[in-house]
């Protein structure tokens, strides 16, 4: 976070600016986010770069589809709204949107994430087949199971405007779950 205010480069938020992702994941390492490899931030920047390009159509999970059969069209995120909202658009992800030195602007910018997830156009979870270096799983079931990541996702359900959730696992394996996430 400081590198990147120091750089210049980061936008700080306000109504009316564009549409927002919101991301919501597992930290890989105690200290860092992603692994020494990168592969979690490979994987956001594969979502986003496909929202940009136009190729990002996400489709409900089948079990979605199945149970909202009427109103499945309403998770179904189409590549050309996508695109048209994301390519000017804006990522929230904790570590660069949340101060890391600074002890008191952190818990802060914590307490102010439920507005942040409640503005945002989009709330993705990146949850890949992923081992924290302390051997545990980092997957879809263990971002569901974690505190920090469960209220992001009441909070997202709760919120105003509730968004699917986009659930990236891979590049290729992006869907979405109803707000109340994949067990309802």
């Amino acid at each position: 976070h400081e590198e990147l205010l120091k750089a210049g480069v980061l936008v700080e938020y306000h109504e009316g600016m564009g549409d927002v992702m919101f991301v919501s994941h597992t930290w890989l390492r105690r200290n860092r986010p992603d692994n020494e490899e990168g592969v979690k931030f490979a994987l956001l920047r594969a979502v986003l770069q496909r929202a940009v390009d136009g190729k990002l159509d996400v489709k409900p999970y089948w079990g979605v589809a199945a149970v909202f059969k009427g109103s499945s069209d309403l998770f179904h995120l189409k590549a050309a709204g996508m695109r048209r909202s994301m390519k000017d658009g804006y990522v929230f992800l904790d570590f660069i949107s949340i101060p890391q030195a600074d002890p008191e602007a952190q818990k802060l910018a914590i307490a102010s994430l439920i507005s942040y997830v409640s503005a945002s156009a989009y709330f993705l979870c990146l949850a890949g087949p992923w081992t924290h270096e302390d051997g545990s799983s980092r997957d879809e079931m263990a971002w569901s199971e974690r505190g920090w990541c469960r209220m992001e996702g009441i909070a997202n359900f709760l919120s105003p405007k509730p968004k699917p959730i986009i659930l990236a696992t891979s590049p290729s394996r992006i869907v979405t779950h109803a707000p109340s996430g994949a067990v309802g």
